[in-house]
């Protein structure tokens, strides 16, 4: 009886439930889902995150709820290891155990570590997990060069090409071995290339990170540069600058047609060899693999070419080296136009404008390399380039090259400017036109000062250098009195001053330590008075004469391709001043004997005579000395002197002790007797006749300096 009612009762309650179904609009199955446990443990474990040989997790930890099993992709052998330099997915299945469903699951509900990209949809317990690239262990510190193995940055560093161009880059380890190539990235994206060095060839504009992940002991490294793609975009007449720093070397270069016509390409060179030059190669954007036309750019057959173009179009420049070599690499310019006037070097901007007859200041540094200048001509005929040098090297001088004011050079021949041809000219110039100068030095070794001007005469202005002769007083000359002159290295030439006392003057040269002097006569302005004297004699004096106006100005030029010390005068006479440097008068005139020698002044000519016609006249002098120091001796006789004594005397000296210095020498005029003191106290010289019995005039002097005195 009670067994029948359990079954009525079962009967009843599956009644219920089926209506129930019915009413709520749901099947059987829904309910008993409602009856159990939804999953809700989200953290899935056991699945690490993907690291270089290590083996992937094919199941995952079991919970109360669920068990599951991992899928990855890219597939990995069952046996396998991740793979360095790889990015992975995996396909997580869970399976809910006993008493747990997956429905009311919310959509991206499930967490894995080592990912935030961790996917799943609603009421479902498929997992799609993305792991982030495989990421270095650390990072190594590279250097990168290039294929000529020149220096491009360090690891992290950021370096630059031009549209166009390639690099091809090796990365170098500064130390440690073992470490293997795995795979080249380049802004983020697998290039699929593993080898030792990548080319980059990317064209588009802007920043390119470049990334190089290696791998040592199962551990993986990374090192990356970035690299600037430039636009070397041309403009029209505006010079662009360029380095060819190997034999392989090559750049690009692009410009946009302005017109449906002939585009002139021009070159100009700085430390690359003009001579030598570039190769040049013109491309149609739309193919970079065939030259629409090639030419050598040199000074030997001008620096520019043209191409017909069409307006809008853009065209690309390749340049490279003429030859293999490093005499073929350096620096260089390039530009376009299509005037066929080749425009001005950017540096001529700054120019600095030369005044006839004035000299300018130039300075070569090492860091600018060159100078500008302009001038406006004041003449049809020939224009005349000087130079004067400071403390830049006269014997190597500098280089000069003219320009027109629309570009083309006067001369593309570079002209060397130097102590011994330190003036040049231009034939055909046009009077009133612009010219540019372009001042460079010999070479980058050669730096320093110099001074540059123009004029229409062979003969260089009034320096305005400290060895000039300016009009200041020290190179004003007065009648009957001798001047010093004095050529050095940094100035060839020297400019004196006076006003003319007679109708007819004569000049006066006395060499010293100079052997050879080119004098030139000009009036106030500059113009030349007759043609210039070529002087040559050491030790000798010569004169010349020019017809002047009495009460007038005028200036004598004089200059030298040697260096050395020399005498000027005028007066009225063929006659030479007298002066306290020959002995001839105007020194002191004192005779002494043995026991009360004469005692001589530094620097001071002393005048001396023989009367006697007795076998042992002699007239003695005398002077102080300190051991160690030299000592030169002059004497002025009728044998070596200039001209005005009439006895030719030999002279002995020693100390006041009786040690000997020397005997019986003959001539000491144009060279002095020199010797060095070996004890302090007193030299003695005697002074007799080279001839026994002769009797005449004679000068003497010593001095602590090696230049005769005066």
């Amino acid at each position: 009886m009670r067994k029948n009612l359990f079954i009525v009762l079962a009967v009843l309650i599956g009644l219920v439930i089926s209506m129930t179904a019915c009413i709520l609009g749901e099947d059987i199955d829904t309910l008993k889902i409602m009856a159990s446990n939804a999953v809700n443990i989200a953290d899935i474990q056991g699945v690490a995150a993907p690291a270089a040989g290590v083996k992937p997790a094919r199941t995952i930890t079991e919970t109360d709820q669920y068990s599951g099993t991992v899928e990855w992709f890219p597939e990995i052998p069952t046996s396998g290891t991740f793979a360095a330099s790889t990015q992975y997915m995996a396909n997580i299945t869970l399976k809910p155990k006993e008493g747990y469903v997956l429905k009311g699951v919310k959509a991206n509900f499930f967490n894995v570590a080592g990912t935030s990209k961790a996917r799943n949809s609603a009421n479902s317990g498929v997992i799609t997990v993305t792991f982030p690239l495989l990421t270095p262990t650390d990072r190594i510190e590279y250097y990168w060069v290039d294929q000529h193995d020149s220096l491009v940055t360090s690891s992290g560093g950021i370096t630059s090409i031009t549209t166009g161009s390639k690099l091809t880059i090796t990365p170098q380890l500064p130390q440690g071995e073992g470490y293997a190539v795995k795979k080249w990235y380049v802004n983020g994206v697998d290039t699929g290339q593993s080898g030792s060095t990548y080319t980059f060839s990317i064209t588009a504009i802007g920043k390119h990170t470049v990334d190089l992940f290696l791998e040592k002991n199962s551990k993986l490294y990374n090192t990356s540069i970035t690299i600037t793609v430039k636009d070397n975009l041309l403009t029209a007449n505006t010079w662009a600058d360029g380095n060819i720093t190997s034999s392989t070397d090559e750049q690009w270069f692009k410009f946009d047609a302005i017109s449906n016509s002939n585009h002139y390409i021009y070159a100009s060179f700085g430390t690359l060899s003009a001579s030598n030059g570039l190769n040049v190669f013109i491309y149609n954007s739309n193919n970079l693999s065939s030259p629409i036309t090639s030419l050598r750019l040199y000074s030997g057959s001008g620096t520019s070419f043209s191409q017909s173009a069409l307006i809008g179009q853009t065209y690309y420049i390749k340049v490279t080296p003429y030859s293999s070599g490093s005499s073929y690499t350096g620096t260089y310019q390039i530009t376009f136009n299509t005037s066929g006037n080749r425009p001005l070097p950017s540096n001529s901007a700054t120019a600095t404008t030369l005044t006839a007859n004035i000299w300018a200041d130039g300075n070569i540094t090492a860091s600018t390399g060159e100078q500008w200048f302009k001038f406006y001509a004041t003449t049809s005929s020939s224009q005349y380039i000087h130079a004067s040098f400071g403390n830049l090297s006269s014997s190597y001088g500098i280089y000069v090259q003219v320009y027109n004011s629309s570009g083309g050079t006067v001369d593309l021949s570079y002209t060397n400017l130097n102590g011994s041809n330190a003036s040049t000219y231009m034939y055909s110039v046009t009077s009133g036109a612009l010219y540019y100068i372009k001042v460079t030095p010999y070479n980058s070794s050669y730096t320093g000062t110099y001074q540059i001007a123009f004029n229409t005469s062979s003969t260089p202005p009034v320096n305005s250098g400290s060895d000039s002769g300016s009009n200041s007083n020290e190179n004003t000359l007065t009648a009957n009195t001798w001047a010093d002159g004095n050529i050095t290295s940094s100035t060839r030439f020297q400019l004196f001053e006076f006003t003319a006392t007679a109708s007819k003057q004569y000049i006066h040269i006395n060499f010293v330590t100079l052997d050879s002097l080119i004098v030139q006569i000009g009036d106030s302005d500059f113009n030349e008075i007759g043609s210039e004297e070529y002087l040559y004699s050491y030790g000798k004096e010569y004169y010349f004469s020019r017809s002047l106006i009495k009460g007038h100005t005028y200036y004598i030029y004089t200059r030298s391709n040697y260096y050395g010390t020399y005498k000027i005068a005028f007066n009225t006479s063929s006659t030479p001043p007298k002066t306290s440097d020959s002995g001839g008068g105007s020194g002191s005139s004192s005779n002494g004997s043995e026991a009360n020698p004469f005692p001589l002044s530094n620097s001071t000519w002393n005048s001396g005579s023989i009367t006697s016609t007795s076998s042992s006249s002699a007239v003695w002098y005398s002077f102080s000395v300190t051991s160690g120091y030299t000592y030169n001796l002059w004497w002025n006789d009728s044998d070596a002197g200039n001209s005005t004594k009439t006895l030719d005397i030999k002279v002995d000296a020693a100390y006041s002790n009786g040690t000997s210095i020397f005997t019986w020498e003959d001539s000491a005029y144009n060279n002095p007797k020199t010797f060095i003191a070996t004890q302090t106290g007193t030299v003695k010289l005697k002074v007799s006749p080279y001839c026994s019995r002769a009797t005449g005039t004679f000068a003497i002097v010593y001095s602590t300096n090696n230049i005769r005195p005066y």
